[in-house]
């Protein structure tokens, strides 16, 4: 019992230690990453503190992290995380992930998987120090997308000798359910497999520029859609680059209710826009420029939409922004766009300018 008290300390020293040491490294080496992180648990919190029982499900991250990071920038647009904004797929910490998706319910079911582990370290074997090396990886990336990390969890669990449980051999219970778990993942991977070969082959046909063409393809793929939202969103720029605008936003709305980002935002202005619906389109350009405010082409976007709807004052509002915001990659570009909008502010009549 003692050996066991000691082996607990041990080890919880040695976690405590390494997570330490290791965020204190990464920290150094790549200062603005590691500043920009906590821009991304700052609003990962937020998300837990709305739901924060039961989650709010598998897929909430996706579809609401850049909402969430829109309105800290609409909030604090002096914010000092704006020259590091970008677009966001994961919080870098799959505790803070599982707490999203699942509230605390779903993070102490985890503890007590941890502490069952705990419990069997009558001695350290090569299973639980492959367990701590990932859960110690966990803290700061994201091992858990990838389905061979998954598997070697579930294969550590299943070899670890657990106590009794009800008489009942936690062991075996765990066999069986890694065992049909495993078997249920390869199934739907290997659908998955076939899907995702039948979109690249259709997107081969779309490096020839032939938009129309493609749009049977992907009714047809849109029909056995596998649950990527990337498909949605790639089927919506077909849609939008054959002109058929509204069609497209239908399909991007879609795709919001599971992936939601600066492009989706920006691609569902740009419909309503070539629909002449600008308040719509002024609406979502926003939405896009206060997800990632150092982005030029949402500002740039809106000065033409205000040319294009005759709104002069306004146009000359986004352009002296335009001139006045800070630069974070040089570009062609950008320097297009500062100029352009420098042009328009020299046009306008004097006392506008001043």
């Amino acid at each position: 019992m003692k050996i066991q008290c000691v082996l607990y300390r041990m080890l919880t020293l040695g976690v405590c230690i390494v997570i330490l040491v290791t965020g204190a490294i990464l920290f150094f080496l790549k200062k603005d990453s590691a500043i920009g992180r906590i821009l991304i648990w700052i609003n990962s919190l937020e998300m837990i503190l709305d739901y924060p029982i039961l989650g709010s499900n598998s897929g909430s991250f996706l579809r609401n992290y850049m909402l969430y990071q829109a309105d800290y920038f609409k909030l604090n647009p002096n914010s000092q995380y704006i020259m590091l904004a970008d677009n966001v797929k994961h919080p870098f910490n799959e505790y803070l992930l599982l707490t999203i998706k699942y509230g605390i319910g779903g993070l102490l079911a985890l503890i007590a998987v941890i502490f069952s582990v705990i419990k069997s370290l009558n001695k350290i074997n090569n299973y639980h120090l492959c367990l701590l090396s990932i859960g110690i990886v966990a803290f700061f990336s994201y091992p858990l997308r990838y389905p061979f990390i998954v598997v070697m969890i579930a294969y550590c669990l299943a070899n670890i000798k657990y106590k009794s449980f009800f008489a009942i051999k936690v062991r075996f219970v765990t066999k069986v359910i890694v065992t049909v778990f495993i078997g249920g993942m390869f199934l739907i991977l290997a659908q998955d497999i076939q899907f995702e070969k039948r979109w690249g082959q259709v997107v081969q046909i779309s490096r020839f520029g032939n938009y129309n063409k493609l749009l049977d393809e992907y009714k047809a793929l849109y029909s056995e859609w596998n649950g990527n939202p990337m498909f949605l969103y790639n089927y919506g720029v077909i849609l939008n680059k054959s002109e058929h605008y509204n069609e497209s936003n239908t399909i991007l709305f879609e795709c919001t209710k599971y992936f939601n980002d600066y492009e989706v935002q920006m691609l569902i202005a740009d419909n309503y826009s070539k629909l002449e619906k600008w308040d719509y389109a002024e609406a979502f350009y926003y939405s896009a420029h206060n997800m990632i405010p150092n982005r030029f082409m949402p500002l740039y976007k809106l000065m033409l939409l205000y040319k294009y709807s005759g709104n002069t004052k306004q146009i000359i509002d986004i352009a002296k922004i335009i001139i006045n915001q800070e630069v974070k990659v040089p570009s062609e570009i950008v320097n297009m766009i500062k100029m352009e909008a420098q042009n328009i502010v020299e046009q306008s009549s004097g006392h506008t300018v001043r």
